[in-house]
Order: structure tokens, then C-alpha cells, then sequence
């Protein structure tokens, strides 16, 4: 690899006479100030009390800071000397910082090739610590490495620190569709802009990553960027690719983008469904109707089809009417054609709402297709969404600005329209005339007056079919065995329902009730065992009618649950004074379960008192004496039902005879079950204002309504820029808006910033609490200005703003024929280059998976954030260019509540590096430089010996002191990383193990049958 040209430092030139002079005498110094080791003084600066036993080797640590390209940064570099005390084994590492060397410091690109241009300043040394300023030149995007060459005299060290020098950046990712079947190709694009001003950067390096399901990576490329910001990929999936979600990540820098799509069989369908109502919305007493159409892919109709259709509310207050809750059917006629009349409107619809149709459609192959429409139903024939300064309300007896949308109720908006607004608490004040701009929204002052009391008036009843449910097993076993019921026991069962749901006059509430009962062969039932009480006896009552089918004898282990019979019910409030009052409580329970059967289910007065009960009874009997007093009126039901009632409280009895006398009193109040949607909930009141507005065309009124605010509050200071939708160049005009809890003196100066940036600054007039700032011509986007605490943002049109065009040759084509499309691309009014991404997929598809929205790059060109004004307004849809009006732009940024404030430019950068000396690595490859020699040497001896000779340790270490000098003498020192020769007294255990006479020769009859520890006989003898 090349290195970088080294840097000449011209001072250090001009006094290296003086220098070689300095370190001379420096040496004397040091021989008179006690280190002896004049040497490495002399040679590399290094005064040391005891010389190196070994050569010295160098270590370096390298730090890079707050590096940008085109400015300055710093770099600190450390510079250590390594060497061994000794040459024998009781030698150890030791190391000492190294100062005023030559060191040269350059770039290194992604290529490994130095880059010219790179300045550096102000070399200092702090100790053992190199700080220099380092300008790096301005570079393409990519992983580069500082580099720094240090060469000490004994040795030249270079060491590196990355450097990820990449612009910050915005990353989208789109693919050509969301779904694929396995065995097809994924394509994929990714666009890589500059954060600041959304530039494309060109040969910017990334990486592609795709996983699976599992989260496997599947493919790993990398990558550039084209001269439009672009890379591209394709990735082809297996025929048995994993089904799921996939994902795609484009990584670049420390920017990334991640995309999803779902990897499964597929089919497209053969037919699709379309739905739509008459009319745009309907008001009360409107007739609805619906038209729909059934049509293969080929065009042909679906005829004869069944179709299914739903409808459910999705938005507003108002309850569906119950017959448009139910399910209806008909059939498409032979065009695929089919209509739904749900009839008129009702007269209590309320302000507005949402109701979704959908429509299920079968053809005589069994395939079902669903299409939708959306009914929009209004009681007002206008629609009016406001904002406001305040929080979205209005602050009473005060100038407020509020911005009114008007539209028809389908949210169709009226641009360009006169509209009256007038207090609708306040008739008497005159009116106030506004006229929407291009986007529907009117600017209007006013005072609204003091706030009243706004009701809110509760949706309207829809009371609905009101029946107990079924009876139900908790548990049913058959025995022997244990098992569960069989078909034809369950359809048994089934028939006792009507028996088993009249018990639940029995019970207040759902009640499970446990009994068992045995059966003949023949299917009779010949007994039934229930727990003790009214309900147990009732079911049992009904089981011992029951036919069971022919079969072995069984009995039923059974727990059923009985419901409530959802007839009113009496709630008892006791009190006892004396004896058995829980004997008098539980037969006036009873007697109140009796009444139950007076009752019919939905009648009668909630909460409503129907009796009171005087009791006693003597000891040793069951008499309960009552004396039962009937409410007069007020309850809601009929004299013979009260009679009845009072007859069931008269005959209550105790269960069994009283061990003592006992008195007292109990009320009994009506408890009646209503069906869902018959209790009507509470009217809401609140603190606001509302108006009225009306909209006119040039002969009549167009519509009305009434719309309300809240209560808002005043800061202290506002400020507001006119215009709020402005072009490069314009001249903003801010206004300072002081609230009555302002405090102190209005700001000397105000700053125009786009993001951190200032980009234009003016004095403020503080007696017309105004200010003009320009902005410049080649600034766009989001601009903001803040001040003690308040904040206005514009939003800046570009005068060029790309806009892209998409035609076809013919509006229809034959399967087989060859679409041609004309893509356009325009700069403002002016055609110009760019990058374009086309994927064509058949529609059929988004019905299995969403389609990429035309407006998918938004979600990296817009980053203001902020809640959309009258939900269609926001940042979005000004930077994509969709609000027109003045107005309607105005409300917009006031809803702004996050900017981007990058900084323009690189974002700074640090990196480190360090290069320790590699003593390990240099050891071990010595070692085995070694070893070979000493293998070769032994396998001679044993050819060369006599036969009783025999290999023993001295004879070893003999061989391999020879081996050492004989690889000096060839030019292959076999030395450790300090340069010592490797006498085996300081090799390591596991190496020194490697050289046991047992490991080395090769005919085990050379060896002693006596085995001597070769590591302990070398440490023993070194």
C-alpha cells in the first residue's frame, strides 16, 4: 500500500543543525546526570537508567477529533518503546513514552490510496502526547482512515484511525411492488439525499441487506450511489423461499433505511367489486341508495351472483338505525349489476357521521370478492373546521384570528366563497364577511364576547330485541368413562331448552346449577339427584321429562348454566330486630322469586318502591306473619300485577320451624332489565363559544351551520409572519403580538434560521412592534423565527419545485399490446433531467397487499412534524405542495410543532486507532522456524548415532543450541520479538512442551525407559 507523502515541517528543517548539536550535548548531560544509557539517548532520544537488553520495538495510539472536511480538526498521537530487561528468562517487558520523533500524518481513501490536500498546524508535544491541527480536504463520501507513520529510528510503526467521513443524509427505499410469490425477483431502489438541502450524493458507498423471516441474512452487496443518488439491487427468491415478511435495508454511513415485504403463494382475484352511493352525502329524511358492479379481470360481468351487504357507523355520534345493522342480500342481474335501498334517512340523525359499506360477492365457482363505499350523512348542509391561535379555542372579550374551512358535507371544499359569521348566542351583533381563498379557508377577527354554556345533546335511542340467552353446559360428562356428550345426546339436551330458560325466574342473574342424572338403556331418565333450592328444583323438574337416546345405562355428571329470565325483579333492604332474621331474610327471598312470575320482562319503573313488609313469627313455627303495604302509584305497573305481587310477599314461609320469636322490616324496589341502546345517556354541558356561518354564492345561500370553541388562552407574546406561504425572495413582515401577562422589553433584533442556521437577521421597530427580514433566493423549505418564548414559521415555495407528468398512448390496451408511457419532468415551468422510478403492477394486487402511495417520498422529504390543520393541512402537504391558499397556509404552520435544525454541512467526526508491537506473533513464528531446523537435526543424529545411543534431555538442549547458531549463521535468526535468541529457558510451557525429546524423535527405542520431566529438567537447568 502506498504511503502518504510525508510532511515537511520547514522549522523543524531550518534547526536540525542545531538539534544534532543539542542532542549531543544532551548526551553529556546525561552522562554527568546519572543515565548511563547514552545510546538510546543519543540515537532515538531515549534516556533510560538501564539500557535495553533486547531491540526495542514501538507501540502507538491514535486519536482523531471533531474531523470535518474542509476545517480543521485535531489529532493526538502516543508513542511507547517496548523492550526486555534481560535476555534470559528473568528478563521482563518494560516500556517508556517516546517524544520529538518524526511522525508524517495523511489521508487514506476508501481505495487504500492517499489523498492529496490535507493541511496540517501547530505540532505540539505535551509529554509523550502529539497534538496537531489536521484540515482534511473535501472528499467524496466514504470510510476513510487517518494515518500516521512514526519512525523512532529503530523502527517505522503506522497506525490508523476510521474515519467515516459521509454527508448526513436521508435514505428512501421503495420497491417494485409489496408482494411476490417464491421463484420471483425482488427490485429494489434506494435514493441517498443530503439532510440539508436534499441533494442527491453521488458514489456514496452503501450495503444492501436482506433478511428473511427469521431474521437470516439472505444477500449482503455493496455498493454506490449514481450520479442521481442511486443504487439499485436485485434479489431473486428461491421457488422455496420462506412465506412471511421480509426485509430490505439500504445501510450507508450511519444513515439506513428499512422496507418490508411479504413472500407467499398467491392468487390474483378473478373478479373485483365496486360500490357506490347515489349521492355524495345524504341529510335527514334523504333516500339512500347504493349501486354496485361485479366484473371479471376480462371485463365480463359476474351476473347472477349473490352478494352480502353490511353496513357499520365508523364515524360521529349518531347510532345506525337497527334494521340498517342487518345483513342483506341479493343477486347481481346479468351486467353484474346490483343495488341496495336502505330508504329514508331518520329525522334524529345529528350532526355528521360515517357509515362504511361493504358488499361480499360469490360467483358459481365459489370464489367471494368484497368491494366498499362510504355513506357520509350530515343534519347541516355546510361543514366548518376551524383553528385558532389559542390552543384551538377562542379567549372571551378579545381580537382573536380564527381560520375557518368551509366545505359541503362531503368535504368537498368551497374556494373562492363569501361567508357571513354571527354569534349564535349574540343575534344582535352585526355580522362579520369573510371570503375563502383557493384551499376553502377564511380568515376572520373576532370578538366573541363572554363564553356561555354549550349542551351537547345525547345521541337518540335505539333500543334493541331484548331475550335471555340460551341455556348452557359448564360441564357435561357421560359415565362410564368420563366423556363428553355425543351428537344425538346434545340434540337431546338441546330440546329441554325452552323448560331449562324458564327456571330463570328462578334466579337474579345467570346461575349454574349442578345435578346429576342416571338413564335406562332405553333411554328413560330414572333419576335425577339436585342440590337443595328453588332454581335446582326447577331444572331437575325439567330433566326428569327429558328422552335420552337408546343405549347402555349411563348417568350424567351435568352443571347447567341457567340465564336470567330478564323479567323484573324485586331488590330487598332488611332489617331485622330480633330472633331468626336469616330465616325471615330467606323466605322473603323466596317470596320475592314468586313475584317474579307477576312481572312482565320490560315493565315498570327502575328503582321504583313497590312494597313494604312487616314481619314476626313465634318460636316453634314456620308461620311468617306479613303485613304487606303496596306502593299507591309511581311503579309503572297495573293493579293486578301489584296484587299479584302483594299475594306472593303475603304467603312467605319459614323453611323450618323458628328456635326463637323474631321480628322486623324489609323494602322492596323494582329492578327492571332494559335491552341495550334503551337507557339514554346524559346531555353534556361545557364552557365555550359558537358561531354560525352561512355561505353564499353570488344569488343564494349555499348552507349553515353552527360550529363551537373552547375556552383558549393568551400567551404572553405571538408572533406572525405575513405572507405564511412566501417564495425565494420575498420580504417577510412580523408582527409582535404582546398578550396581557407580558413582561419586560420586545427583542432588539429578530433572526430568520432555516434549521440552526441564520440566514437573514433584522432590528425590530419596537413602537410598530414590526420587523422585515428577506429571504434569499436560494433558500426553500421550512424557516422559523423565535423570540422570548414565541415562535412563527413560513414555509418557502420553491420557484422550481420538480413536478413529474404521467401519459399513455391509448386509455385502454388488449392483452399482448405494448403500452408506450410518456414520463415529464419539470423545474418549475422548464423540463429538466431526473431520476425516475416506474413499477407497473396489476390493481388487482392492492386488494392483497397496500400499494406504494404516490406521495411515498414524502415521508423522508418532509421532516417538520406537526398535527394537520382541518386533518388535510400539515407539513406534508406544504412541502409536497398541496396547500394554495394564503389562508389555509397560515393555519397550517401554526400547527407546526418540530423543524429539522441540522447543522449545514458535515456533522463531526472521531475515530482512534492503535499498533501494539507484535512480540506474541513474532515469537511463535520464530518458534516453529525452530522447530523445523531442530526436527531436521534430530532425525540426523538418529541416523548417524550408534543404536544403543539414546536421545536424553542434555542431548536435546545440545541439538537445539546448535540449531540457534546455525540459523544465525544462515541469515534466519530464530528470535522472539525483542529480537532474543529463543533458548529454551524462556520459551512459554505450551511451546516449550513442543521440544520434549518424547515429541521430537521419531524411533521411541532412542528413548530411555526411564523419563525424566523435560520441562522441569530445562527450568532446572537453564
Amino acid at each position: 500500500m502506498d504511503q502518504p507523502a510525508p510532511h515537511r515541517d520547514p522549522l523543524r528543517d531550518a534547526l536540525a543543525p542545531a538539534a544534532a548539536t543539542g542532542v549531543v550535548m544532551l548526551g553529556l548531560i546525561g552522562l554527568c546526570s546519572g543515565y548511563p544509557c547514552v545510546s538510546t539517548g543519543l540515537r532515538y532520544g531515549l534516556w533510560l537508567e538501564k539500557c535495553p537488553a533486547t531491540d526495542l520495538r514501538a507501540s502507538a495510539d491514535l486519536q482523531a477529533s471533531g474531523m470535518v472536511r474542509g476545517d480543521w480538526g485535531l489529532a493526538h498521537l502516543s508513542i511507547q518503546a517496548h523492550w526486555m530487561t534481560a535476555q534470559g528468562p528473568g528478563g521482563y517487558e518494560t516500556s517508556a513514552p517516546i517524544s520529538h520523533t518524526h511522525v508524517d500524518i495523511g489521508l487514506i481513501d476508501p481505495d487504500g490510496n492517499p489523498v492529496p490536500g490535507v493541511e496540517l498546524r501547530d505540532p505540539a508535544w505535551s509529554g509523550d502526547r502529539l497534538t496537531v491541527g489536521v484540515k482534511l480536504p473535501k472528499t467524496p463520501d466514504g470510510l476513510y482512515k487517518l494515518r500516521a507513520t512514526v519512525e523512532p529510528g529503530f523502527e517505522t510503526v503506522v497506525v490508523d484511525a476510521e474515519l467515516p467521513l459521509f454527508t448526513p443524509a436521508l435514505v428512501h427505499v421503495v420497491g417494485d411492488r409489496p408482494l411476490y410469490k417464491p421463484g420471483q425477483e425482488v427490485l429494489l431502489r434506494a435514493a441517498v439525499l443530503a439532510r440539508t438541502d436534499a441533494a442527491p450524493i453521488a458514489a456514496r458507498p452503501g450495503t444492501w441487506r436482506i433478511r428473511d423471516p427469521e431474521g437470516t441474512e439472505m444477500l449482503q452487496e455493496a455498493t454506490k450511489t449514481d450520479a442521481w443518488g442511486v443504487a439499485s439491487t436485485t434479489f431473486p427468491l428461491a421457488v422455496d423461499a420462506e412465506e412471511g415478511t421480509w426485509t430490505a435495508t439500504f445501510d450507508t454511513g450511519n444513515d439506513s433505511r428499512t422496507v418490508s415485504f411479504d413472500v407467499r403463494p398467491f392468487k390474483l382475484p378473478r373478479f373485483t367489486v365496486e360500490l357506490e352511493p347515489e349521492k355524495s352525502w345524504y341529510g335527514a329524511n334523504d333516500t339512500v341508495r347504493l349501486e354496485g358492479r361485479a366484473r371479471y379481470t376480462s371485463g365480463a360481468p359476474v351476473g347472477s351472483a349473490e352478494v352480502e351487504i353490511r353496513l357499520a357507523a365508523t364515524e360521529g355520534r349518531w347510532p345506525l338505525p337497527l334494521a340498517w345493522e342487518e345483513p342483506r342480500t341479493t343477486r347481481t342481474d346479468a351486467q353484474g349489476r346490483f343495488r341496495l335501498d336502505l330508504g329514508e334517512v331518520p329525522a334524529d340523525l345529528m350532526e355528521t357521521s360515517k357509515v362504511a359499506v361493504t358488499a361480499s360477492v360469490v360467483d358459481d365457482a365459489g370464489e367471494r370478492r368484497g368491494g366498499g363505499a362510504t355513506l357520509k350523512l350530515s343534519a347541516d348542509d355546510l361543514l366548518v373546521q376551524t383553528v385558532t391561535e389559542f390552543g384551538g379555542g377562542l379567549v372571551g372579550d378579545f381580537n382573536n384570528r380564527a381560520y375557518l374551512r368551509v366545505m359541503t358535507p362531503d368535504g368537498r371544499a368551497l374556494p373562492n366563497t363569501d361567508i357571513t359569521v354571527r354569534n349564535a348566542y349574540q343575534p344582535d351583533e352585526p355580522e362579520m364577511k369573510a371570503r375563502t381563498d383557493e384551499d376553502g379557508v377564511a380568515s376572520i377577527q373576532l370578538d366573541p364576547g363572554e363564553p356561555v354554556t354549550l349542551v351537547t345533546e345525547p345521541p337518540p335511542l335505539r333500543p334493541r330485541p331484548f331475550s335471555p340467552a340460551a341455556p348452557r353446559f359448564q360441564r357435561a360428562n357421560a359415565h362410564p368413562g368420563g366423556r363428553g356428550l355425543t351428537l344425538d345426546e346434545r340434540r337431546a339436551m338441546d330440546r329441554l331448552h325452552p323448560g331449562i330458560s324458564a327456571c330463570g325466574v328462578n334466579t337474579v342473574g345467570d346461575q349454574t346449577v349442578q345435578i346429576g342424572v342416571q338413564v335406562a338403556s332405553s333411554g328413560a331418565v330414572t333419576g335425577v339427584l339436585a342440590n337443595e333450592g328453588r332454581l335446582a328444583s326447577c331444572v331437575a323438574s325439567v330433566m326428569r321429562g327429558a328422552r335420552m337416546p337408546v343405549g347402555e345405562p349411563r348417568t350424567y355428571d351435568l352443571a347447567w348454566v341457567v340465564p336470567d329470565s330478564l323479567v323484573p325483579s324485586l331488590d330487598m333492604d332488611w332489617a331485622g330486630v330480633r330472633g331468626l332474621e336469616s330465616a325471615a331474610k330467606s323466605a322473603l327471598e323466596e317470596a320475592a322469586l314468586d313475584a317474579r312470575t307477576c312481572f312482565t320482562r320490560g315493565v315498570g319503573v327502575e328503582g321504583a318502591p313497590v312494597a313494604h313488609v312487616h314481619w314476626r313469627h313465634e318460636e316453634d313455627t314456620t308461620n311468617l306473619v306479613t303485613t304487606v303495604a303496596m306502593a299507591p302509584s309511581g311503579t309503572g305497573l297495573t293493579a293486578p300485577v301489584l296484587a299479584c305481587v302483594q299475594r306472593a310477599l303475603g304467603g312467605a314461609r319459614l323453611a323450618r320451624p323458628a328456635s326463637s320469636a323474631g321480628m322486623g322490616e324489609a323494602t322492596f324496589t323494582l329492578v327492571v332489565p332494559q335491552p341495550p341502546g334503551s337507557v339514554r345517556q346524559v346531555a353534556q354541558t361545557d364552557t365555550g363559544f359558537q358561531l354560525q356561518v352561512v355561505a353564499h354564492d353570488s344569488t343564494a345561500a349555499i348552507g349553515r351551520t353552527k360550529v363551537t370553541f373552547p375556552v383558549g388562552w393568551l400567551p404572553a407574546l405571538r408572533m406572525r409572519a405575513t405572507p405564511s406561504l412566501a417564495h425565494p425572495g420575498d420580504t417577510l413582515a412580523i408582527e409582535l403580538l404582546r398578550g396581557p401577562d407580558f413582561r419586560g422589553d420586545l427583542p432588539e433584533e429578530l433572526v430568520l434560521r432555516e434549521g440552526s442556521r441564520e440566514i437573514a437577521k433584522a432590528k425590530v421597530d419596537k413602537k410598530a412592534r414590526r420587523a422585515e427580514l428577506p429571504i434569499p433566493a436560494d433558500v426553500d423549505g421550512f424557516l422559523h423565527i423565535e423570540a422570548l418564548g414565541a415562535r412563527t414559521v413560513v414555509f418557502v415555495q420553491p420557484d422550481d419545485a420538480l413536478s413529474v407528468e404521467l401519459a399513455t398512448d391509448a386509455t385502454s390496451y388488449a392483452p399482448g399490446d405494448t403500452a408506450k408511457l410518456t414520463v415529464t419532468t419539470r423545474a418549475g415551468e422548464k423540463g429538466v433531467e431526473a431520476s425516475v422510478t416506474l413499477a407497473g403492477v396489476d390493481k388487482a394486487l392492492g386488494e392483497l397487499a397496500p400499494l406504494t402511495s404516490p406521495d411515498d417520498w414524502g415521508d423522508v422529504m418532509v421532516r417538520a412534524t406537526g398535527a394537520d390543520a382541518f386533518g388535510a393541512f400539515g407539513p406534508r402537504a406544504l412541502q409536497l405542495g398541496q396547500v394554495r391558499g394564503q389562508n389555509a397556509a397560515m393555519a397550517a404552520v401554526l400547527l407546526v410543532s418540530d423543524l429539522p435544525m441540522d447543522p449545514a454541512g458535515d456533522q463531526a467526526v472521531y475515530g482512534s486507532g492503535a499498533v501494539v508491537p507484535p512480540v506474541e506473533e513474532a515469537l511463535i513464528t520464530g518458534f516453529y522456524r525452530g522447530l523445523e531446523r531442530l526436527v531436521v537435526k534430530v532425525r540426523a543424529w538418529e541416523k548417524e548415532s550408534p543404536p544403543e545411543t539414546q536421545m536424553d534431555p542434555p542431548t536435546m538442549a545440545r541439538l537445539w543450541r546448535e540449531m540457534l547458531k546455525e540459523a544465525q549463521a544462515a541469515g534466519e535468526p530464530v528470535v522472539d520479538g525483542y529480537g532474543r535468541p529463543l533458548a529454551l529457558a524462556i520459551l512459554p510451557d505450551d511451546l516449550l512442551a513442543q521440544t520434549d525429546p518424547r515429541q521430537v524423535v521419531a524411533d521411541s527405542t532412542r528413548l530411555p525407559e526411564d523419563v525424566i520431566g523435560w520441562t522441569g529438567w530445562v527450568r532446572e537447568n537453564p
